[in-house]
């Protein structure tokens, strides 16, 4: 897996400051990586631009279909911009089982023909609401399963060198050159019209990656009602 020096040292390559299978100079990489903790705080600024993937996992509460998620919810954690993918795991056995989940989006969940109790649920639906999401499954479990959720969240860790990257598909490309643009000043670089073109067009793909779909519900106080 790559690391944040893999990705500053990359940056520095677009800008043809540094050579490739070069060892970088350890004042270039602290350098680097002082603009990328500078720009992902201004980037958390900017409602949605960047994200990182991190894995949650919650005990479900039988009989019980929808669930909030977010600060103090049911499912206590930051509120996720995405769910990627979910796994429904059964605890009760040694070893433990794992079901995995579909994740559809607002129409296809809607377009299921029933919701019921299942031994495991097949499929949920995230709706991004504010300030407190609602995860809701096709399905009220009949046991108390874990749900494991691969969640898009906020680009808040302080990173470091050795920090492994861990970025949904076409992030690493805008991190990669706008951190080059950031840092083509300090090394006295005229960054190319490419170079710029690539940073900004990767920056508006991310920002279109993370709209908010439409909300499942419209007056209903808690999930869907059908």
């Amino acid at each position: 897996m790559a690391t944040y020096a893999d990705l500053i040292t990359d940056a520095l390559i677009e800008l043809n400051v540094h050579q490739p299978g070069e060892p970088i100079e350890p004042a270039d990489s602290a350098l680097g990586l002082s603009r990328l903790n500078m720009m992902r705080d201004v980037w958390n600024t900017e409602k949605l631009l960047i994200l990182e993937v991190q894995q949650e996992t919650f005990t479900l509460v039988v009989d019980q279909r929808v669930y909030t998620i977010g600060p103090a919810a049911e499912f206590p954690t930051s509120r996720p911009v995405k769910i990627e993918d979910a796994v429904l795991i059964d605890t009760s056995v040694t070893p433990n089982v794992r079901y995995g989940m579909r994740v559809l989006d607002k129409d296809e969940f809607i377009a299921m023909p029933f919701y019921g109790t299942a031994a495991f649920p097949a499929a949920l639906y995230f709706e991004p609401s504010y300030p407190v999401a609602y995860v809701h499954l096709s399905d009220a479990p009949e046991t108390a399963l874990d749900l494991e959720l691969s969640v898009w969240q906020p680009w808040t860790t302080s990173l470091t060198l050795t920090t492994t990257v861990s970025l949904p598909p076409a992030y690493y490309e805008c991190v990669l050159y706008n951190l080059a643009l950031r840092l083509a000043n300090a090394f006295g670089v005229e960054p190319t019209a490419l170079l710029v073109q690539f940073a900004r067009e990767s920056r508006a793909k991310v920002k279109s990656l993370n709209s908010k779909s439409p909300k499942l519900r419209s007056d209903v106080p808690q999930g869907l009602s059908r």
